[in-house]
């Protein structure tokens, strides 16, 4: 897991840098072979932890599982009421990264939350 982490942190990180750098389809190339390890990197954690999750057995797999179910639906659930309503109401266009810290909290909170109902 921690491979796959500092593979996508590094390559992520990498990318950044490059992309302001760059100036020529070369650098653009690389950039985007870059991106594509960075990807990897991400889903090979993402694999590894879910695998991890359905290794559990009893409460600690139900609380990841409800945790995950739950922060999804909230995710989606205001990712989907934040798109109706932002041609209406004028608001400004939604970043990939504020859906991913939406996800991120929103799992937190919804684990939290099912931690409690456990405990």
């Amino acid at each position: 897991m921690w491979l796959g982490t500092a593979v996508w942190i590094g390559g992520m990180l990498t990318v950044s840098v490059m992309f302001l750098l760059s100036g020529d389809d070369v650098v653009r190339a690389v950039v985007g072979a870059l991106a594509a390890v960075a990807i990897v990197g991400f889903l090979s954690v993402a694999v590894i932890i879910g695998r991890s999750a359905l290794r559990q057995e009893g409460v600690e797999r139900s609380l990841h599982i409800e945790s995950s179910a739950l922060a999804f639906w909230i995710t989606m659930g205001v990712a989907f009421s934040y798109m109706i309503l932002q041609p209406v109401a004028q608001l400004p266009q939604a970043q990939p990264y504020m859906v991913v810290g939406l996800g991120a909290v929103s799992w937190a909170l919804a684990h939290g939350a099912r931690s409690e109902k456990y405990l």
